[in-house]
């Protein structure tokens, strides 16, 4: 008898040989008890070019490659936002895009102080970088003038201001932008005719609760004065 097939039937016996020497954990099989001791090592050898991420073994790096949205072809995505060109694989997916991009909602609030994020992660990251100083380390060196980031989409931001590239197009006038930030604010100030809350504007009135998760940082203006009415008997 094989040893792979002994050790497929400890399965079935219920017989775990092998221990984690760190922890102490039984497993039943050699690469039961391999695929653990990678949670207690640092090394991350697998790693995709395209994302900038490592991973500790070829499998965590395969599933990424099958499941990140980066690597799949969006062209056959069902769902299509009204507002830009992006599509998506789910309904959920879009409506979250739609919230979170054009509609600015933030619904990841912070307990310790006013900020709200989009994301959970995002809330994560700033929860350790601002509330308990842990910040990555700048890996992300721009080749033009050497200044290093900790993001590589801030990175990519920064290079835009050497090639001058304005991938961001107004949809209604066609002026370009080399930030989507940027962008949505244009939109917002000049063409939907909305301005910033000043620092000593007073503090609004507070939402209800189930309101609270969709207030964002702008306040519409007031209306025009210039509209008129026509009454006829």
């Amino acid at each position: 008898m094989g040893l792979k097939c002994s050790e497929h039937l400890l399965i079935h016996q219920g017989v775990k040989n092998f221990e984690c020497p760190t922890c102490g954990m039984r497993f039943r099989t050699r690469a039961q008890i391999k695929h653990h001791q990678l949670k207690h090592s640092d090394i991350k050898d697998y790693y995709c070019v395209e994302c900038d991420v490592k991973f500790k073994s070829s499998h965590t790096l395969r599933q990424h490659l099958q499941k990140s949205l980066k690597h799949k072809d969006k062209r056959t995505f069902n769902f299509q936002c009204t507002r830009c060109d992006k599509r998506f694989e789910t309904e959920a997916a879009l409506r979250s895009h739609t919230l979170i991009q054009h509609e600015g909602v933030r619904g990841h609030r912070c307990t310790d102080c006013p900020a709200a994020l989009a994301s959970r992660s995002s809330l994560l990251k700033h929860i350790h970088s601002v509330h308990r100083g842990i910040k990555p380390a700048l890996r992300h060196v721009c080749d033009t003038c050497g200044k290093a980031f900790r993001g590589k989409s801030v990175l990519t931001n920064h290079v835009r201001t050497h090639t001058g590239e304005k991938p961001f197009a107004c949809a209604t006038c066609g002026r370009g932008f080399s930030q989507r930030t940027a962008m949505l604010t244009h939109v917002k100030l000049v063409h939907m005719k909305m301005r910033r809350r000043h620092k000593l504007d007073p503090e609004p009135e507070p939402l209800p609760a189930k309101e609270q998760n969709l207030k964002t940082e702008w306040r519409s203006a007031p209306p025009p004065c210039d509209i008129y009415y026509h009454v006829t008997a």
